[in-house]
């Protein structure tokens, strides 16, 4: 491995954490949902020795996910108890598989391809958004640099079996980040089959079994529990997946391969595919990291074109390689044309990306949900009745710590339409109090039935209120206000707050 490019590791390391640091309150609605505001849930109930579970209502339930991102998120949840704090693992991870694409780009060229590819990946947009998010995709890129890492010097030092076993463990429990990442064995094997190692490809195969084989249930249970039916066919290729999209996922993927999604910029594409080609004509390092990053990101577009769901962020976990790749026509045992064009089309993707609105913008909006809930806690008596557009998590750590408040929800979430809809039933109980969830008033809105619903709140003898926090996202609010202004007396307390009482 040639030397040189520190200087370049440090700006690049510089830079990505930089364009990436997002403080927690900035994502403590805990957004996409389910998956974020799932997995801290689940790491907070780890850190307080609950076990992996989600706490609804007094039950516990399994979640979707595997238990990986939720375990890293342990030790920040522990250090700093309150929502969005896991942003700070995820921040350590980007800046892993920053470093991850300096080693690569070193063992495949020099310095200058190691800086190159390192610039790439703390600059690559897809990559950074996702880095503002307590989500797995970014993690689970460095999961899968540094094996890459792991497998370019293993074939380089000629490891033996017992390494290649051990290797293969290590993939297998990355899995357990995202089961997609088992992909990442098919070019691992590829390469030691090519190369007739039959003793390393069958300890290789013979980890990653007994890996899998150690986290099966929490790698595969949840998912099926809450959104049961089939997630893969073959016909969402060609048309629009079930679970959401608006084209093929043929069409979709091909067009971010080319350059022309949320993937990469169109020259970066240009980039990757000189890099690789350059790379499969050099033997040692630059070819296996070609296998490796082509192989992976191949593994994991088929993977994805029958998947029921689409999202250009299931590549995430292959960009720093594949970027990797990009840097290596920077090297400077390149001929100087091929340095010259890479200039060039690196130049033209700073333009590109210059010119994209919000490039660098967290995934998800900044919602101020928490806020505005501690805020509502403060407003309303320890043992008053609430009716609010909310989550059963966010409603329990804000508005019940500590008191006796319930809870009226408006319109049935994530996690309580499913427990509706298919009669889920927790697995076990927590010990705590359960009856503070009310019945929901849900579309569609059945005034007699609500007002109903109302006259027997009030008759509880508690203060009761209604919440227009985020009011936007519940159809039936505005007819539900009216009506309430009309049966009701109706005096507002703030400009997202409601007290109903009786007419005398």
């Amino acid at each position: 491995m040639k030397g040189g490019g520190r200087a370049g590791l440090v700006v690049a390391l510089a830079l990505g954490g930089l364009v990436r640091w997002t403080p927690p309150a900035r994502v403590a609605d805990l957004r996409p949902r389910p998956d974020a505001l799932e997995y801290e849930e689940a790491a907070r109930n780890l850190a307080h020795g609950e076990g992996y579970c989600l706490r609804i209502a007094g039950g516990k339930y399994p979640p979707r996910y595997p238990i990986g991102f939720s375990l890293l998120l342990v030790p920040a949840v522990a250090l700093a108890d309150r929502p969005g704090a896991g942003v700070r693992v995820v921040w350590v991870s980007a800046l892993a598989a920053v470093a991850a694409a300096w080693w690569l780009g070193r063992a495949a060229g020099d310095g200058v391809s190691g800086t190159a590819a390192a610039l790439l990946t703390a600059l690559a947009p897809l990559h950074v958004r996702w880095s503002r998010a307590v989500m797995s995709d970014v993690p689970a890129s460095a999961a899968v640099a540094l094996l890459a890492v792991w497998v370019v010097s293993a074939r380089a030092r000629r490891a033996r079996a017992v390494e290649w076993a051990v290797l293969g463990a290590a993939a297998g429990l990355a899995a357990a980040l995202r089961p997609a990442l088992l992909a990442t064995l098919v070019p691992i094997a590829a390469l030691l089959a090519v190369a007739r190692d039959g003793a390393a490809l069958v300890a290789l195969a013979g980890g990653a079994a007994l890996a899998v084989a150690a986290c099966a249930s929490p790698l595969f249970s949840g998912y099926q529990y809450w959104e049961p039916g089939a997630y893969f066919a073959w016909r969402w290729l060609l048309g629009p997946p079930a679970g959401g999209g608006t084209a093929p996922n043929l069409l979709v993927y091909g067009r971010a391969l080319a350059g022309a999604g949320e993937l990469w910029p169109w020259p970066v594409a240009l980039l990757v595919a000189g890099g690789a080609l350059d790379a499969l004509r050099r033997p040692g390092p630059p070819r296996t990291l070609a296998v490796l990053g082509l192989g992976t990101l191949a593994a994991l577009v088929a993977l994805h074109l029958a998947f029921m769901w689409q999202a250009t962020r299931f590549l995430v976990p292959a960009l720093p390689l594949a970027l990797t790749l990009g840097g290596l026509p920077f090297r400077a045992e390149a001929p100087r044309a091929v340095r010259a064009a890479a200039a060039a089309l690196a130049l033209a993707a700073l333009v590109v990306v210059a010119r994209t609105p919000n490039a660098f913008a967290p995934a998800a909006p900044d919602t101020q949900e928490p806020a505005a809930l501690a805020a509502l806690a403060d407003a309303v008596e320890p043992d008053a009745t609430v009716m609010l557009h909310t989550n059963p998590f966010f409603f329990e750590r804000f508005l019940r710590h500590g008191a006796d408040r319930r809870w009226v929800p408006l319109g049935l979430d994530e996690h309580r339409l499913p427990i509706a809809v298919l009669g889920l039933r927790p697995y076990a109980l927590d010990g705590r109090p359960s009856g503070w969830v009310r019945d929901a008033i849900d579309m569609p809105l059945r005034p007699a039935a609500a007002e109903q619903a109302t006259r027997a709140l009030l008759a509880d003898g508690r203060p009761l209120y209604l919440s227009t926090l985020r009011r936007f996202e519940v159809p039936f609010a505005p007819a539900l206000e009216r009506l309430l202004a009309k049966r009701f007396a109706v005096e507002r307390r703030g400009p997202d707050l409601l007290r109903i009482r009786a007419r005398d």
